[in-house]
């Protein structure tokens, strides 16, 4: 999710609307994190680079994770406790900034990621790349804040633009829809988000061919197609159908099932939609720390990390990492909570990895691994 300070919305919603379809509610969570099982296997932790952390990235490769690391997209080959380097294309970009922003998985040969005004398309067969420039206004200077994945098989991506403007200190943010699939990429009109310090809309996150916004006027959560007229997802009438329960904003649906997961104030949250019924049941407790939830790519895993802080230590927070199986055949589609224990570092990056599928957590110090195929 997005998470830009100018465009971040922590939506509270208040605004009751009458659902397209009913929709039932319970308050007692399923599962408490203090009572999970304690997973079969331990992580792994390995020291990396303090200045790759910042650009890696989950690549279709079996056992490894992408990075841009010295200016090279090199692969990181994991061997039990121990990694190698192997390049794949030195010198990939003149500019390799801090903060780049990769794409999720969406191909089993290409890889995507954004420098500056910059869109890469690297071929992992061809062992050759791509450059586009992402502009939303020609003569301004401006950056690529955000970037994500549409619908790959159209190789359709969704580029959120900061544009300078004369007041350098409030950019004007645009949002703009390309496709990659023909020699010459077809690019939507603009859509503003912020134009001269007046905010249109709050975006919020992407889903398939979806994107969600918060809408100031309403209090509402919307979603845009991608030629940015108004439809429908399921999610939208839940999520603006709770007026008891104060949320964040977040939330995630998985790739295939019809369900997603809400961050509540103490809880998670799973949302069903099935047979014309939607259903909102609590699933987990959870402390009052900063939490990150994703599900892994082929949807069989939910994983769920937590943080607390620790002031005595030099900035270093003790993290909590607990993953959820998916489960199609019971009824909010999450099995018991597996504990895979906790370690002590700094805010750092979720990387999923295939073959066998694990998450990887960067701490800028050392990476904690998981894997995860195969696990009951």
């Amino acid at each position: 999710m997005y998470q830009s300070p100018k465009l971040l919305c922590f939506l509270i919603v208040t605004a009751m609307i009458t659902p397209s379809i009913p929709i039932s509610a319970s308050e007692k969570p399923i599962y408490k994190v203090s009572k999970s099982k304690k997973a079969n296997f331990k992580q792994v932790r390995i020291s990396i680079p303090f200045d790759m952390e910042s650009k890696v990235f989950p690549i279709p490769v079996d056992d490894s994770i992408g990075t841009i690391y010295g200016n090279s997209l090199s692969l990181i080959r994991f061997e039990k406790s121990s990694y190698t380097i192997d390049v794949l294309k030195k010198n990939i970009s003149k500019i390799v900034g801090t903060s780049s922003k990769f794409l999720p998985v969406f191909s089993d040969r290409l890889v995507g990621w954004a420098e500056t005004r910059g869109f890469f398309l690297f071929d992992l067969k061809k062992n050759t790349h791509k450059y586009f420039k992402i502009r939303a206004v020609p003569g301004r200077w401006e950056y690529i804040e955000y970037l994500s994945v549409l619908d790959a098989e159209n190789l359709r991506f969704l580029f959120i633009i900061e544009s300078e403007n004369d007041d350098y200190e409030d950019p004007d943010y645009f949002m703009k829809v390309v496709s990659f699939d023909e020699e010459k990429p077809k690019e939507s009109k603009i859509f503003e988000l912020l134009k001269d310090g007046d905010i249109k809309k709050y975006f919020h996150s992407t889903f398939s061919n979806y994107i969600f916004f918060n809408d100031l006027a309403t209090n509402n959560l919307e979603v845009l197609d991608i030629t940015f007229n108004k439809t429908h997802h399921p999610i939208v009438d839940i999520y603006n159908s709770l007026s008891d329960v104060t949320f964040r904003n977040r939330f995630t649906i998985h790739p295939n099932l019809p369900f997603a997961v809400i961050e509540g104030d103490t809880k998670l949250w799973v949302v069903t939609w099935k047979k014309n019924k939607a259903e909102i049941h609590p699933i987990i407790y959870l402390p009052k720390y900063t939490v990150k939830f994703d599900f892994s790519p082929e949807g069989k895993w939910f994983f769920i990390e937590y943080v607390e802080d620790l002031p005595a230590s030099g900035h270093k927070e003790k993290h909590y990492a607990y993953l959820m199986p998916v489960d199609s055949s019971i009824q909010y589609f999450l099995g018991d909570p597996i504990d895979l224990g906790s370690f002590k570092g700094n805010h750092g990056t979720i990387v999923w990895s295939q073959n066998p599928m694990a998450v990887n957590i960067f701490d800028f110090i050392n990476l904690h691994r998981w894997v995860v195929e195969g696990l009951n």
